[in-house]
């Protein structure tokens, strides 16, 4: 049986009752999933909670009867994802595939040898794709997006436990275990142009792992999203780490 469509709403009642999705949110409702008075779904609102809902009435907005919010268990660590400022319609791309990976917390950088440090990031927009992520997945999870941030501002407060896609790594595993429980832990992609000499000595200080994901070179967006894909296979449990919570159905 086909599981029932997840849509995001910030006003999820704590008690259950009746709620209107309008403008967006209720075009995505009528248009997109093409849903009908009757159909059943599940209300997210991206902080863990759910709640299997009903849709009572469509037209220009969408009515619909939502049961109690129920609370779902984060386990796992919140894993940070560090990528650099790149071409905005790829930045795009990977905000949306780490949300749908778990990715606790994006944090865009500017570094040295960077691009686009000029072009301010379009907060709105990358938030909307996130929110349409979340929606995907069945991740009951939002990101924290951050502003971007110098490098070397991110390295000066670096978790205990920082892994870094790097193609000239040699090939092997990842490695087992992972931070404390009270621990931090983020991944990292190097900008198109690579690390400075400044940048590249502070790392060989903070990087706990180096890890080559293949033969080939990765661009930074490719190789951020290959490592949280292969951390989440390798080093927690199904549906339960590396920021990615359990799925819930109504």
């Amino acid at each position: 049986m086909k599981p029932a469509p997840r849509v995001f709403t910030e006003r999820l009642p704590e008690t259950g009752g009746e709620l209107s999705l309008d403008g967006e949110a209720g075009r995505h409702v009528t248009r997109a999933l093409r849903m009908r008075e009757g159909d059943e779904l599940v209300l997210v609102d991206g902080r863990g909670g759910w709640s299997p809902a009903l849709l009572l009435m469509t037209g220009r907005r969408a009515l619909i009867k939502a049961g109690a919010r129920r609370e779902a268990e984060r386990r796992g660590h919140l894993v940070e994802c560090w990528l650099p400022l790149i071409r905005p319609s790829r930045l795009e791309t990977a905000v949306e595939k780490l949300t749908e990976l778990g990715a606790g917390r994006i944090r865009p950088y500017y570094s040295a040898r960077c691009g686009n440090r000029r072009r301010s990031l379009d907060l709105s927009r990358l938030r909307r794709i996130m929110r349409a992520a979340l929606e995907q997945s069945g991740n009951l999870w939002l990101p924290e997006l951050r502003c971007e941030t110098g490098l070397d501002e991110l390295l000066r407060d670096a978790p205990e436990f920082l892994l870094l896609a790097d193609g000239s790594a040699p090939a092997g595993n990842l490695p087992a275990g992972g931070p404390s429980e009270s621990g931090r832990l983020a991944l990292l992609a190097g900008p198109e142009g690579g690390f400075s000499e400044e940048e590249s000595a502070v790392l060989e200080g903070v990087v706990s792992h180096r890890i080559r994901l293949g033969a080939w070179t990765l661009r930074s967006e490719t190789a951020l999203i290959a490592l949280h894909a292969a951390l989440n296979a390798a080093l927690f449990d199904p549906g339960s780490g590396c920021g990615t919570p359990e799925r819930k159905t109504a």
